[in-house]
């Protein structure tokens, strides 16, 4: 008994009967299967990811390739040092090759990522490491993109202009929401695991206020704070000018004055600049598997000097030769391929 349009990148569904369904519902996660979505896989989607905006429950999600990687700059983990962590033991404790050390950037799949965060947040003596790494978010393999933020007419504008574009760095995206001249930004994972990490989250909260801080050149205080677990009170709540509280999403809560106050410079041409590159990025996110990826990489560097065996690329991964193919046969590609790939791409050049 539903209807259904394609507008614009949203499936927008709308029933008379939705509303009442829910009420029915014990619980506002129950599920609706989503049964057409056009190139995309169909999804299971949670009361939680829809907006009811109307009374005919006029209901609106983004349609969404699944994310499976994202892009880290590892040269960043020199950073680590200065926190008192060794960068070689937490890549061995994520169980992820050292190799990725020695490149600028890689990239990773999703739980690697949390794998990686799992390892920092084990690893580090303090925990107040998340807001030397939520400051130096606003540089770095994400500078591109904050940047291209900082150059809004306000912090609304940069906020939602971060969200669209994130998850190139990370399994993450923000719920934004207006009421009661509160501007709230709700952070959502797409990793169960990400949810429940400390760390990870009060990172993100401390890149969302350190945007409104270097945007507006003022030392903003946010309304409120919220953490998936409790946090040390006197270094967090010194950073955010209010103590965090605990509740099951990250959350920041700004003044409305703060949100739509003009960020300094404004500079929309500049934003014209950065946003057809970080379309082309987005575009290009998920096209390639994370494995793909760093074979190609290894063959780039080792096919000039002779090296471009499946055993000595499957050396340099840490796995065996056989689980090599194998990975890549789940992937829809195989081994040969790959140096197929990369000996017409030297042969370019």
């Amino acid at each position: 008994g539903a209807s259904l349009a394609f507008r614009s990148g949203i499936l927008v569904v709308s029933c008379d009967h939705l509303a009442r369904s829910r009420e029915a519902s014990h619980s506002q996660d129950a599920p609706m299967r989503c049964r057409y979505a056009p190139r995309r896989r169909h999804r299971l989607l949670s009361w939680r990811e829809m907006t009811v905006t109307t009374p005919a429950a006029l209901v609106q999600f983004r349609s969404m390739p699944e994310q499976t990687s994202v892009q880290v700059e590892t040269s960043r983990l020199a950073l680590l040092v200065q926190l008192g962590l060794d960068p070689v033991n937490v890549m061995r404790h994520a169980q992820l090759p050292l190799e990725l050390l020695a490149q600028p950037t890689a990239r990773i799949s999703v739980a690697q990522f949390t794998a990686l965060w799992i390892a920092l947040e084990t690893l580090a003596p303090d925990p107040t490491f998340a807001i030397a790494m939520g400051k130096a978010s606003l540089s770095g393999s994400f500078h591109g993109i904050a940047f291209a933020a900082l150059c809004s007419s306000n912090l609304r504008v940069a906020v939602s202009r971060v969200r669209d574009y994130k998850r190139l760095v990370a399994p993450e995206t923000f719920e934004l929401h207006d009421g009661q001249g509160m501007f709230t930004v709700v952070v959502r994972w797409n990793d169960p695991d990400a949810e429940r990490l400390f760390s990870l989250n009060a990172m993100s909260a401390v890149f969302l206020v350190e945007l409104a801080r270097a945007g507006l050149r003022t030392h903003v205080v946010p309304l409120e704070v919220a953490l998936p677990a409790a946090a040390p009170r006197a270094a967090f709540g010194e950073y955010f000018g209010v103590e965090p509280i605990v509740a099951p999403h990250t959350r920041v809560i700004f003044r409305n004055d703060d949100a739509d106050r003009p960020f300094f410079p404004v500079s929309e041409a500049m934003w014209a600049v950065f946003e057809p590159s970080l379309q082309q990025r987005l575009g290009k996110l998920g096209a390639m598997s994370p494995l793909r990826a760093r074979v190609r990489q290894i063959l780039l560097e080792g096919l000039p000097a002779g090296e471009a065996s499946a055993e000595e690329v499957a050396k340099r991964l840490g796995i065996s030769r056989r689980t090599l193919q194998r990975q890549l046969a789940e992937e829809g590609v195989a081994f040969k391929d790959v140096v197929r790939e990369i000996r017409e791409q030297l042969a370019l050049h």
